[in-house]
């Protein structure tokens, strides 16, 4: 069952969003939701402070007493969620970075419209308990692809940093990347592959991971590497223009 949390000041918004995704749920049987709706932002961040996790939360930008962006601040400290923010305009993308919301919706909102981007959150939520599997020291492990910061090759040997731990094993890093590039990685290095989506800061020179290791842009890929990052945001920071 998914946790879906839905918080807006327009009531009328929010059971709309409830019927849109009742609707989803009665066409497609395998398909099990549970919908937790807050029309105060203050009551939302009460329940998150609690202890309240949720897969997907559609949640306003501008709302009175606790602003959207505020509260999806406190939520990143909390727990992973796929986190999609609604608004009249798309202004905000400078405050909003740090944050990393999935994507936008912009009221008013059809359903075919909302059935697309759902189903894209859907499918991407299933897609990121995929593991990389690899053997160390005579044990074969593995490890979620979005738990991965990074990979660092030092020769033929390869370090992966997660976020629970490193582990050492035996390989080349293209083929690590072979790999890995479908999952949202990029080879910003001759020794180093990094996951897009552990980003904390990108320049053109180098990134910093959100475990705070700095990593340096080769010379030769930094117009490879920025190219590449504006098509991984593009595709997963989706817009519906009205």
């Amino acid at each position: 069952m998914l946790r879906i949390a839905i918080c807006d000041e327009d009531y009328i918004f929010i059971r709309k969003m409830e019927e849109y995704i009742g609707e989803i749920e009665e066409e497609n049987l395998n398909m099990d939701f549970k919908v937790i709706s807050f029309s105060s932002s203050v009551e939302f961040l009460e329940a998150i402070n609690s202890g309240e996790i949720f897969d997907i939360i559609f949640i306003d930008i501008e709302m009175e007493k606790v602003t959207g962006i505020e509260i999806g601040k406190v939520i990143r400290t909390k727990f992973d969620t796929v986190l999609v923010y609604i608004a009249n305009t798309f202004q905000y993308f400078v405050e909003l970075f740090s944050i990393k919301p999935f994507g936008f919706l912009r009221k008013p909102l059809k359903f075919s419209d909302f059935k697309h981007i759902f189903f894209v959150i859907y499918k991407h939520i299933f897609d990121t308990n995929v593991f990389y599997e690899f053997t160390s020291k005579r044990l074969s492990l593995r490890v979620k692809f979005r738990d991965i910061i990074y990979f660092k090759s030092n020769r033929r040997q390869i370090t992966i940093y997660t976020i629970n731990g490193n582990y050492d094993f035996n390989g080349k890093l293209s083929d690590v990347y072979s790999v890995a590039k479908n999952f949202d990685f990029m080879m910003i290095h001759k020794s180093y592959v990094v996951n897009y989506n552990h980003i904390m800061k990108i320049s053109y020179d180098y990134v910093v991971m959100n475990n705070g290791d700095k990593i340096d842009i080769s010379e030769r890929k930094k117009k490879e590497i920025r190219k590449l990052y504006m098509q991984i945001c593009e595709k997963n920071h989706f817009k519906v223009m009205d």
